[in-house]
């Protein structure tokens, strides 16, 4: 059975491409050159978009290892400087944030 589905396939395969052709053959010059117009504008099209992802990628990329250098500028910072920032942070989020005076409760983990 699997055998008569496979050479079904192939024969349908062959007689969609054969019939492909024929169409190809009977088309007048003004049909190949829409053709041709379609497919050099599905290429723009695609160079496009690759382009444009690329560019994406690179940002994306950027942004990434800026974040990664703020991360160990945080890490460097001591624990009252990062407190500010992060009142800071939260304040340009658009929250209300101060800072409490500080009582030495500074706990470290490492």
């Amino acid at each position: 059975m699997k055998i008569n589905l496979f050479l079904l396939a192939a024969v349908l395969i062959l007689y969609i491409v054969y019939y492909f052709f024929i169409w190809l053959t009977s088309l007048n010059i003004y049909q190949w050159f829409i053709i041709i117009s379609l497919i050099l504008a599905c290429m723009m099209l695609r160079r496009k978009y690759k382009h444009k992802k690329r560019m994406r990628e690179a940002e994306e990329r950027r942004e990434y290892l800026e974040r990664q250098s703020n991360l160990k500028d945080l890490m460097k910072m001591d624990w009252l400087e990062f407190e500010k920032y992060i009142c800071d942070l939260f304040i340009q989020l658009g929250f209300e944030a101060s800072l409490t005076s500080a009582t030495g409760d500074v706990e470290k983990t490492s």
